[in-house]
């Protein structure tokens, strides 16, 4: 018997003598039998692993049995992580038409780009218990790509190892059972809190995609090249212009009564029919929230289109701004000079629709950004200014080459030209010629974007090129 009951029985023969010991003995066991506790955790005479079980076949149910398929929404939050570490960076929804099969099987679109827009693909998904009720897409699909850690795959501006904040693997959120979920489901991602929203489709929806209607709105949408896309609306006329994040995001530029410039900025992502502001945007008295019945003009080169399904306009390319800041261009290169620093880009040239024209993400060794860098350095008595691909050498990253230009000419009109001077170390044919076009003759224009820590170049020949620098110190 252990020591310390015997020290209790003790004291209690102490006090009480033997036979109201043995007395007490038989009230306490009859307080103890009487005191047994039982615990039942059954509900409805359900165990917890079925009520799990019953719920995880409700969630399948309900993604399955959807007769058209379902339009799936995923908002980033504007940060990315990898392992454990994060970077910060653009907003940006992708959007999906997804069809679930009781074999764990679902075939998707992606507006990513017009290959995913065409072609489903089919991959495996599972609703499974984890902390909560989860829908995990546990093979490579269309899902995936934007989450991919290579920045040539996932077209990702965070940069290498990120993606775009993306997931693929989401908790469901709504504060309803599964058995009462109506069309609309909302998820959660679980590495980067990505919100998700699935929502059903209609057999119109449905029948849009399969033939084509994705794809057809994404290339008629990119057919005005133009950095700056013109919107005329009856009285109204305002600017389009690509926000942080490229093709996944866009600016909206008006003039207020005074003639200045106000700019707001929304997510934008594809369907079979519309392109659509996750952000809608106040411009005059309308309200935009999407372009649907797009059609391509090409002899005009113009597209024609109704805000919101009810107002006519018509969407023109233009070679210039509908203002432009002619101070930006000298403050972007005071920046720089006055920190002794440089500017980064991890996209390079957007030229007539195709991101990096010139393919630098191919270079031999190259890091994955390109540096343009005020004021690099003295060669034959002229302070240069340096554009060079850094390339990974000796353990680290290294400027084994670049172009190198006279001192920039800002003109009256604000816009800048980069006087080509001299060429440094053996440079690659892309990378020559990507330096060659920073010192086209024609120049360009300095937009500053809504971070302040970003400008986007864009010549002025023809608005059709540009490249996005980022300020990284």
């Amino acid at each position: 018997m252990p020591q310390r009951i015997c020290k209790l029985f003790a004291i209690i023969k102490t006090l009480f003598g033997m036979k109201k010991l043995v007395m007490y003995m038989l009230a306490a066991a009859g307080l103890m039998a009487g005191c047994k506790k039982t615990f039942d955790d059954t509900i409805n005479g359900e165990t917890p692993d079925q009520r799990i079980a019953a719920a995880m076949a409700a969630y399948q149910s309900k993604l399955t049995k959807a007769p058209y398929g379902w339009l799936m929404l995923e908002t980033t939050t504007g940060t990315a992580f990898n392992q454990g570490v994060s970077e910060t960076g653009p907003v940006a929804t992708f959007a999906y038409f997804m069809e679930f099969s009781d074999s764990n099987k679902v075939k998707m679109f992606s507006d990513f780009d017009t290959s995913m827009a065409v072609v489903p693909k089919s991959s495996d998904f599972r609703v499974k218990s984890l902390q909560r009720p989860a829908l995990i897409f546990d093979t490579y699909s269309y899902l995936h790509v934007p989450c991919d850690p290579d920045p040539r795959v996932s077209k990702s501006p965070f940069g290498v190892g990120y993606g775009w904040g993306t997931d693929f693997e989401f908790s469901f959120s709504d504060s309803v059972s599964a058995a009462t979920l109506g069309d609309t489901i909302r998820l959660t991602g679980n590495l980067n809190s990505a919100r998700a929203m699935l929502v059903k489709a209609t057999k119109a929806q449905r029948d849009a995609y399969y033939a084509g209607g994705l794809k057809s709105t994404m290339l008629a949408w990119g057919n005005i090249q133009n950095y700056f896309k013109r919107v005329t609306a009856g009285a109204t006329q305002f600017e389009m212009t690509p926000g942080l994040g490229g093709a996944k995001s866009i600016d909206i530029n008006t003039l207020d009564g005074s003639g200045n410039l106000k700019s707001a900025n929304s997510s934008l992502y594809f369907t079979a029919t519309s392109v659509n502001l996750v952000t809608p945007v106040v411009v005059g008295t309308q309200t935009v929230n999407r372009f649907e019945n797009i059609v391509w003009d090409p002899g005009t080169a113009t597209i024609s289109t109704s805000i919101n399904g009810t107002t006519a306009a018509l969407i023109a390319g233009s070679t210039s701004p509908l203002k432009n800041d002619v101070n930006a261009p000298r403050a972007w290169w005071n920046k720089a000079v006055n920190a002794g620093e440089y500017w980064v880009t991890e996209t390079n040239f957007h030229i007539n629709g195709k991101d990096d024209f010139y393919n630098i993400a191919a270079l031999p060794a190259f890091a994955g950004f390109t540096i343009f860098w005020p004021r690099f350095g003295v060669t034959g008595g002229v302070n240069y200014d340096l554009y060079s691909p850094i390339v990974i050498a000796n353990g680290g990253v290294s400027i084994n080459y670049g172009v190198g230009y006279r001192p920039p000419v800002f003109t009256a009109g604000g816009t800048v030209i980069f006087p080509l001077y001299v060429t440094l170390g053996t440079i690659p044919t892309a990378a020559r010629n990507e330096g060659i076009k920073i010192g086209e003759a024609t120049g360009y224009y300095l937009i500053l974007k809504e971070d302040n820590l970003t400008y986007d170049m864009v010549n002025v020949a023809d608005a059709k090129s540009w490249i996005q620098w980022q300020w990284v110190f």
